[in-house]
């Protein structure tokens, strides 16, 4: 599509969102008898806009009514489609087939325009009269005096299917899908506000229901657009609702959201309280969708505080419930996850399997979101086994997908992964604009953890640089985060940054106490990975003291892990290093 038609198609979708708000907002504030004229050129997108004004409007009444072509009294035809009907507004269609333009006598206008005195006294309500625009002028010229009636004229452009996208609630799956461009969502964000303020001081149960709905929706785009406290905000007042109006499903779902916020933010002990809100609901229910989905979220809170056992049991529920159920989604999730889990034990071949797994379902579904993280977590598995190549372009696919969704975290661990890269490859000014990127990212978002991890990259490239005192004070800010959050993983690397920059000053001692805390930290979680390279680093510490005999029993190690987990360039580095000691 052409930049010009791309243009002219969003101009169309504003006319179309701006069109329908005013006439709903005339039909709130309308009271008794009230003429509108929706000109609207296309019957297929008339029914459609109806179909919309329904659908926004929760305990609102539409009375359809359509004229056919051997109409004459437009009014008793009315009178007698609605019948008894209750109050609410009638949507007057099919004008046109009794008022064709190729006729020159058109006696239905006349009617229409001598019966002008009788519609407020007859059908004291709202009626929204849709023609088409030719209509428009002939009514002006026959009907002048019923056309006086009128409260407003609102045009409505003739859309394709794409167009209507931002109204449609059907192809939003409550705001999660995100699959969505950013100029949609936003659109849509604003649609949403439009209907809420229509029901701001509603006390009606219905509409109250509907607010809740259109709320948590809310919520959902705030929080893939990265606006977490937005999002927060919409959840906590469909909490509040829900829970006055006793719909535990719908509080069920709120909570589990607010989990998913308080992790971002890095409060992992509200994040575990809001999740086990939400799954003492869904397990009174019996409802086993959500359970599912929080035994994965609970999974996502002890993986991040690096208890991996029990981070794993969540996840088997979670898989096992996703599994009975046959929901793909939850599948790929699971996968995911319990990839992430392997990776952290440093079973790369485990990890690698279970996140084609994910991207395979995720593929088959189109699910934009779920395929970006499992590029950039493949993109990880083939950095930790020296696959530069693979892994930038995993990370580039990974990036690609979150920018054209907008999801500010997607893009923020993106640049991480590729600054990464590129420090491996020596290009320490491309990686700290990386990282750079990333650290802007997650300090609008406030989420602390890849703050963290941004410090600590930042750390690594100032250590590489020889600035240590930058490099110090980098990792210090990491580590300080990961003591707050609770991080055993990120505690452990920051200790090991921190004996490298001690080492590289001479302080020996002070380095092997920070790989030692380093050591003790991932032999409790079961870190293979870390535990090999503290192992070769204390080797590099007792090598320096000149004792070669503890030197090589620590390399040894570190090399057997390495051999063990499947990184052959660190098994070949540590070796070279064994061939360079005294022989025995």
């Amino acid at each position: 599509m052409s930049a010009r038609s791309q243009s002219l198609q969003a101009a169309g979708v504003d006319l179309a969102s701006e069109s329908l708000r005013s006439l709903r907002r005339g039909l709130a504030r309308a009271d008794d008898f009230a003429l509108f004229i929706a000109v609207c050129n296309s019957p297929a997108d008339r029914e459609r806009y109806i179909e919309l004004l329904k659908e926004s409007l929760p305990g609102v009444q539409l009375h359809v009514v359509a004229l056919g072509g051997d109409t004459l009294d437009p009014l008793e035809e009315t009178l007698r489609q609605i019948g008894g009907a209750a109050r609410g507004p009638v949507m007057l269609t099919g004008l046109e087939s009794a008022a064709p333009s190729q006729e020159n006598f058109r006696p239905v206008l006349q009617v229409l325009n001598v019966q002008r005195p009788k519609w407020p006294e007859r059908i004291p309500r709202t009626v929204v009269l849709w023609i088409p625009d030719y209509l428009l002028g002939l009514m002006g010229r026959e009907a002048p005096d019923f056309l006086d009636w009128r409260s407003d004229t609102i045009f409505f452009p003739a859309l394709s299917e794409p167009a209507l996208v931002p109204m449609e609630s059907a192809v939003w799956a409550g705001g999660t899908d995100g699959r969505m461009a950013e100029a949609d969502r936003r659109e849509r964000i604003r649609e949403l506000h439009s209907r809420l303020a229509l029901y701001r001081d509603s006390d009606d149960p219905v509409a109250q229901c509907a607010c809740a709905d259109w709320m948590m929706e809310l919520g959902n785009h705030h929080d893939l657009l990265g606006e977490i406290s937005a999002a927060e905000e919409m959840y906590q007042k469909v909490v509040e609702i829900s829970g006055r109006l006793d719909r535990r499903e719908r509080m069920a779902a709120a909570y589990g959201n607010l989990g998913l916020i308080y992790q971002t933010r890095g409060d992992l002990d509200e994040a575990e309280k809001m999740l086990r809100k939400a799954l003492e609901i869904e397990e009174r229910l019996g409802h086993r969708e959500g359970m599912a989905a929080d035994y994965g979220n609970l999974g996502g809170i002890y993986l991040t505080r690096g208890d991996l056992d029990q981070a794993e049991k969540m996840l088997r529920k979670a898989l096992e419930i996703e599994q009975l159920l046959g929901r793909l989604k939850g599948m790929a999730n699971a996968y995911g996850n319990l990839g992430l889990i392997y990776q952290t034990r440093g079973d790369l071949d485990q990890a690698e399997k279970m996140h084609r797994k994910a991207l395979e379902i995720n593929e088959r579904l189109g699910r934009l979101e779920g395929m970006a993280a499992d590029y950039g977590n493949l993109g990880l598995i083939y950095r930790t086994r020296g696959d530069l190549d693979q892994a930038e372009k995993m990370h580039r696919k990974a990036l690609e997908i979150n920018e054209r969704l907008g999801q500010l975290e997607g893009m923020a661990n993106a640049y991480g992964n590729l600054g990464l890269i590129y420090k491996r490859r020596g290009d320490l000014d491309e990686a700290e604009k990386m990282h750079r990127k990333a650290l802007e990212i997650e300090e609008r978002l406030g989420r602390l953890e890849g703050m963290a991890a941004d410090y600590s990259n930042l750390g690594l490239i100032a250590q590489t640089r020889g600035d240590l005192d930058e490099a110090e004070k980098m990792h210090r800010k990491a580590l300080e985060i990961e003591e707050r959050l609770g991080r055993l993983e990120g505690m452990a690397n920051q200790y090991g940054n921190l004996g490298l920059i001690y080492r590289t000053r001479g302080d020996l001692d002070q380095a092997e106490k920070m790989h030692r805390k380093a050591l003790e930290i991932d032999e409790r979680l079961g870190r293979l990975g870390g535990m090999a390279a503290h192992y070769g680093n204390l080797g590099s510490i007792y090598e320096t003291r000149g004792d070669s005999e503890q030197a090589r029993d620590l390399w040894t190690k570190a090399r057997d892990i390495y051999a063990k987990i499947g990184i052959p360039h660190m098994v070949k580095q540590i070796q070279d290093f064994l061939d360079s000691l005294p022989k025995e």
